[in-house]
């Protein structure tokens, strides 16, 4: 009427449809895989590390972790694949640990730069070989002392099925494989652009032009 455009009534509810399904779109586009998989992974292998050492202490929480859904995670003394080779996984959780207290001192805005980190990164990362050096042999030293207390005193959590000579392989193996794959972690925002979030405000959506054509 008058030669003012009439929208059909079933317009509106569809545009809505469309503009969710874009700003959908958006958010994903705006997804960092990389962190996102990095962040996933290393919280996979932090998880399954505390669940292993719960497990250790039998006599409070690792009777209930046996006896769970997450009992193929416990210690199991009487299974020789787990305690031997589940050691395999060790040095990552532990490595996996350190990415997320890193990532939280790179949230803090903390600067501390070890020999040979390039002066130039911003942030605490995996990427100098020197740092992966020291941070695996620091958890080496601790799973060494760790197997000597348990060999030595017998009072650790110990399984005749296990010896320290098949326990220093695996965890050789375990702390090899960290030492390499611990410079593929990301240590980027989860969104592109934000370390925070993305703001709804400033994403385009196709054949929106405003709040009255949603």
């Amino acid at each position: 009427m008058n030669g003012a455009r009439i929208r059909p009534l079933h317009t509106a509810p569809v545009t809505r449809r469309c503009s969710e399904r874009h700003v959908a779109r958006a958010l994903l586009s705006r997804v960092h895989l990389p962190a996102l998989a990095s962040v996933l992974l290393a919280g996979v292998l932090v998880f399954v590390g505390v669940v292993r050492l719960l497990s250790y202490y039998r006599a409070t929480v690792g009777h209930w972790v046996g006896d769970s859904i997450l009992g193929f995670l416990a210690y199991q003394p009487d299974s020789f694949f787990n305690v031997r080779y589940f050691k395999i996984l060790a040095s990552l959780s532990a490595g996996s640990f350190i990415y997320f207290l890193f990532r939280i001192l790179n949230r803090g805005h903390r600067r501390v730069f070890p020999p040979g980190y390039p002066s130039h990164h911003k942030n605490l990362g995996f990427g100098s070989p020197w740092l992966r050096l020291v941070l695996i042999t620091a958890i080496d030293l601790h799973w060494a002392a760790q197997e000597w207390y348990k060999f030595s005193t017998k009072s650790y959590p110990y399984s005749p099925l296990e010896s320290w000579e098949s326990n220093a392989v695996v965890l050789a193996v375990s702390s090899l494989i960290a030492f390499f794959g611990m410079k593929y972690l990301s240590f980027g925002p989860l969104l592109k652009g934000s370390a925070t979030g993305v703001r709804l405000d400033r994403i385009t959506l196709p054949g929106i032009k405003s709040e009255t054509d949603i």
